[in-house]
């Protein structure tokens, strides 16, 4: 039987750190893997990175990204930027016509992935009904839960050759929940982890540094910061 055409376009909806870029290079390779795309390697760009300088740009931006991203994935972060107005209307329409245009003709040869936070990136979609019609399947990002931002905290530890001792690892989670529990829109999820883990190896470099009998990989409770940034 002849091959049936497949839809390759997404939109990866959610708050941000929630691993919306590392799942586009997965499904990248995972395309490639299943015949889908040639290479299945990713161009990552934010919208600004398509729209260019002058409206006449807009289309020969877009286009030169769209052709690296051939035979594999354009993840488009912030993909909502798109409709909006801050460099004109002009702008927005000659970018998004050409990712339209490539969409439809390459669409065995290109995988393209608009992601954003969940409300804005939908209204993008809903903008224009060439969109709408192309991208059909939508993958929506949670918030990650205290106990996996405490095990993305360990692993970093553990990649970087730190030990949290048991009062440390205790006050870590308690702060990693408070955290989680009061986070707001720009709650970064991993990102903010990954801040959280840098302030402490600031922190505890420090305390080792004037105590000559302390050991590097330890880490106390002290040298965690008192909350998430």
């Amino acid at each position: 039987m002849p091959r049936q055409p497949v839809s390759l376009h997404m939109v990866f909806s959610g708050p941000p750190g929630a691993g919306k870029t590392t799942m586009a290079r997965i499904i990248g390779r995972l395309y490639a893997t299943l015949g889908l795309l040639k290479s299945g390697h990713v161009i990552e760009v934010q919208s600004a990175d398509l729209v260019g300088q002058h409206i006449s740009h807009a289309a020969d931006q877009t286009r030169k990204k769209i052709e690296e991203a051939m035979d594999g994935m354009l993840f488009i972060d912030e993909a909502y930027v798109l409709a909006g107005s801050d460099h004109g209307q002009d702008f927005f329409r000659e970018t998004i016509e050409t990712l339209i245009k490539a969409m439809e003709d390459q669409r065995d040869r290109l995988a393209v992935i608009a992601a954003g936070y969940t409300e804005p990136v939908e209204r993008f979609v809903e903008s224009n009904p060439g969109l709408k019609s192309r991208f059909r399947r939508t993958v929506v990002f949670a918030d990650y839960a205290p106990e996996e931002l405490a095990v993305i905290l360990e692993r970093q530890c553990e990649k970087q050759g730190y030990v949290l001792d048991k009062e440390a690892k205790q006050r870590a989670h308690a702060i990693i929940a408070m955290g989680r529990e009061n986070r707001g829109v720009d709650f970064g999820n991993a990102r903010t982890v990954r801040g959280f883990f840098e302030a402490m190896a600031r922190r505890q470099s420090e305390r080792v540094a004037s105590d000559p009998e302390a050991n590097p990989a330890s880490v106390v409770a002290d040298d965690l910061p008192p909350a998430l940034a």
